[in-house]
């Protein structure tokens, strides 16, 4: 998979935007609840046989949007940045290689901004999110 790209309604995410949505989902099953767990893994799930494209209904975005912020603030709390774009060169600059976005906490950061606009724009909107690679 390149990129991915996020999309929901009237939102569109910035490039590539969610190719760390792997860790954030990953991450964000261990911190909560049984039931964002059940839509993590459904997700997961979905993902081992999507061919390009994933879609989140707007029911599990208002589920995953609390649950979502929490993570964001967790994540910005162990930023040295200012912005999630600035972090991923620091995380590049302290690793000595380009990271893959899964190991990034920049990228993961860039995510889950985006993520949460689109859970946002999913419960206004009713529409569903698309993470299009």
């Amino acid at each position: 998979m390149g990129g991915v790209n996020l999309y929901c309604g009237s939102f569109a995410g910035a490039d590539k935007s969610g190719s760390a949505f792997e860790a954030v989902f990953g991450e964000l099953a261990v911190l909560s609840s049984p039931d964002i767990r059940e839509v993590v893994n459904q997700l997961m799930s979905e993902l081992e046989v999507a061919r390009d494209y994933l879609l989140i209904a707007p029911d599990d975005a208002r589920l995953l949007l609390p649950a979502l912020r929490k993570q964001a603030e967790i994540l910005w709390v162990k930023a040295s940045a200012e912005t999630a774009l600035a972090q991923m060169v620091v995380d590049e600059e302290s690793a000595g290689r380009r990271l893959d976005p899964s190991e990034s906490l920049g990228w993961k950061l860039y995510c889950i901004d985006d993520l949460i606009a689109a859970c946002e724009t999913s419960a206004a909107e009713g529409e569903p999110i698309a993470l299009v690679w």
